[in-house]
């Protein structure tokens, strides 16, 4: 064989190599990656966790034996669940029925967060007044990278990659209670279910959690698809060429769609009626846009972020005017309270880099404080520092509010430990009595 044909050779082989690479690559800027116009997928809610749990207080062994600290039922801040956890909602459960001398305002029911591990999708439920957790299934599938509750908590869609890395894998399945007597340790719930078509890119709730939304790319087209939880009454209510969108169903009848974001790419934000299929402008030509919509659509927050700079904004749909709200975070780390009132974790410390990207990819990480927005006035207030409360390093992801209203729940991104924090601001009252006033 001569010099010519080994070169061709090589040469051959080495655009194989390339052509394995650069399929890896695409498959991950795909799936895991949410910053860069055409060209990247979702952020890492798919991700990467931390071991070890930087900069938090180093008595949290004993804190835990002791029951205080973030362990500590009666705390503001509380660690729901410390292994990573893929999705979690809260459901209400009923109380012993009222005696003779209680009122039917007595009989309040018990909140409870339900979760799914990463590791396992072993399902837990965990009282938020009490912190006592019970193991409701130990269905095992292994490497669940995402899970989204719907139907009340009865139903959850597992996001995972199938055993070859490469094939998203979405199954939609029902807490299905075991007819059978149960043995000592068993749970008594499974997981029960069937399959989606593989390679879904992007898949939410609607608000009641009674229907799903998700993205059916082909080479060409990308489709709108509306269903049941179970993947049954399937309809078609989009099409569009631009694959890149990150959908948000943000009220009954309307999604938010808006471009994927990077701080190198002008975002663009839709909204999308589902009786007409037709996207409506509202926020475009921004550097890594992202948004988030109240739930009547009167008011979207959104960042607006390049290199080294991210700003925060309220816009009104109605004027479509926009405030500025002197807040660095973004809107991933919030959520809606009510139609004018939303809950934000704000970075203590901005560092240098492309946001959102840096974020998105875990090339940063932030310590965060926990700031209320008043959409109507255009405020942002400090409420709480976990950092300089509790001792705590939390960068707040995929928050929401509780059923009851009186939680915010989060993951910290580092890790993907599930956090409650108590809105309740109300104590007690105590007024002294005559004689236990001076000079009386």
């Amino acid at each position: 064989m001569d010099q010519g044909e080994n070169r061709q050779n090589i040469l051959i082989i080495s655009g194989v190599i390339a052509l394995i690479i650069a399929t890896i690559a695409a498959i991950y800027f795909v799936f895991f990656y949410d910053g860069g116009g055409e060209e990247n997928g979702e952020p890492p809610t798919f991700g990467e966790t931390s071991e070890t749990r930087e900069g938090t207080n180093p008595e949290r062994e004993s804190d835990r034996e002791s029951g205080s600290g973030v362990f500590d039922p009666e705390s503001r801040l509380r660690l729901v669940h410390e292994e990573p956890t893929a999705g979690a909602t809260t459901v209400l459960k009923g109380s012993e029925p009222p005696t003779s001398d209680e009122t039917e305002t007595d009989t309040t029911k018990d909140e409870f967060v339900r979760l799914l591990e990463r590791e396992s999708s072993h399902v837990f439920d965990v009282d938020l007044e009490s912190l006592e957790k019970e193991r409701l299934s130990s269905t095992t599938i292994p490497r669940i990278h995402e899970a989204i509750w719907t139907s009340g908590g009865d139903r959850v869609i597992l996001r995972y990659l199938d055993e070859d890395n490469q094939t998203i894998k979405t199954y939609t399945a029902a807490l299905v209670e075991k007819e059978s007597e149960l043995e000592a340790g068993e749970t008594p719930f499974e997981l029960s279910g069937e399959f989606l078509q593989d390679d879904i890119p992007q898949l939410v709730s609607s608000p009641k959690g009674s229907e799903i939304f998700w993205l059916d790319s082909a080479p060409t087209k990308t489709t709108g698809i509306v269903s049941a939880p179970d993947g049954t009454n399937q309809s078609a209510v989009f099409s569009s060429s631009f694959s890149e969108w990150l959908p948000q169903w943000f009220s009954s009848g309307t999604v938010n769609m808006t471009t994927k974001a990077s701080g190198r790419t002008d975002g663009y934000s839709y909204d999308l009626p589902i009786s007409t299929g037709q996207l409506e402008r509202n926020i475009g030509d921004e550097e890594g846009l992202t948004t988030l919509t109240n739930p009547d659509g009167s008011y979207i927050l959104y960042s607006v972020s390049g290199r080294s700079n991210l700003s925060v904004h309220i816009y009104n749909t109605a004027t479509g005017n926009s405030r500025d709200l002197f807040i660095e975070t973004l809107p991933e780390k919030c959520v809606w309270a009510d139609t004018e009132t939303a809950y934000c974790g704000v970075p203590e410390d901005i560092g240098s880099g492309m946001y959102p990207d840096v974020w998105y990819k875990g090339q940063t990480s932030f310590s965060d404080s926990i700031f209320e927005i008043d959409a109507s006035e255009g405020n942002a207030q400090e409420i709480y520092s976990p950092s300089e409360t509790d001792s705590e390093n939390i960068d707040i992801y995929k928050p929401f509010i509780s059923e009851s209203e009186e939680y915010l729940i989060f993951n910290n991104k580092a890790d993907m430990s599930l956090w409650a924090f108590s809105l309740d601001q109300t104590e007690e009252l105590i007024i002294p009595g005559v004689d236990e006033v001076d000079g009386l």
